[in-house]
């Protein structure tokens, strides 16, 4: 199957590579330029007309948009991976309990913290940040109690939940975010897995 991958790496794209590079699986890498708009042009937005990365292309032709979403699909086409358990198994359900978590407490909030600290230069929202900040506290509580008796998010198996959270976290410390000592771990065990990727290898050259 071909495939190809629009986004920049440091983005939540990101999270797509990741999957890939687990998965083995060859794809084209094709950057989109943010600042130039070009996720805003006519091209891109008949493929997400939302205008946001990252974007999957599949060899029959079809796009699919949010980063969740490909990163399951992917899993799928490589069920002997592991990366997302069977389809009515209740570790399917647990993954995607996670993986929720993951995308409603944890990114949702760090976002609006991203959003304002970054982009939004004298419109900024304190009151934002500081209310985001207050919600992401009780979820991290919530994530370290869970770590503190399993290795990844649905014991010991990895899945598309530990890549969307990971990613999360590692957005998280670019925002000075306060984390526990088994988060940092868990943070560390990411980073080592052999296929994590080499984000220079998909910057541009």
């Amino acid at each position: 199957m071909s495939l190809k991958l629009y986004g920049p790496v440091r983005s939540r794209a990101f999270r797509c590579v990741w999957a890939l590079e687990e998965l083995e699986m060859p794809f084209e890498h094709v950057q989109v330029d943010m600042k130039k708009g070009e996720n805003r042009s006519e091209d891109f937005l008949k493929m997400n007309p939302y205008g946001k990365v990252p974007v999957l292309e599949t060899s029959d032709g079809h796009h699919i948009f949010e980063s969740a979403a490909i990163c399951l699909y992917l899993a799928d086409l490589k069920p002997e991976v592991g990366l997302a358990p069977a389809s009515g198994s209740i570790n399917r359900a647990q993954m995607n309990q996670w993986l929720h978590f993951g995308m409603t407490e944890i990114d949702a909030y760090l976002w609006v913290i991203a959003r304002n600290e970054w982009f939004y230069g004298d419109k900024k929202s304190q009151e934002a940040i500081d209310q985001s900040k207050m919600m992401l506290e009780g979820s991290l509580k919530v994530l370290t109690e869970h770590l503190k008796d399993s290795e990844w998010m649905i014991g010991t198996q990895f899945t598309v939940a530990d890549i969307v959270i990971g990613q999360a976290l590692f957005w998280g410390s670019l925002l000075e975010i306060p984390y526990s000592e088994e988060i940092n771990q868990y943070m560390a065990k990411c980073r080592d897995r052999d296929h994590f990727p080499n984000v220079k290898k998909y910057l541009p050259s």
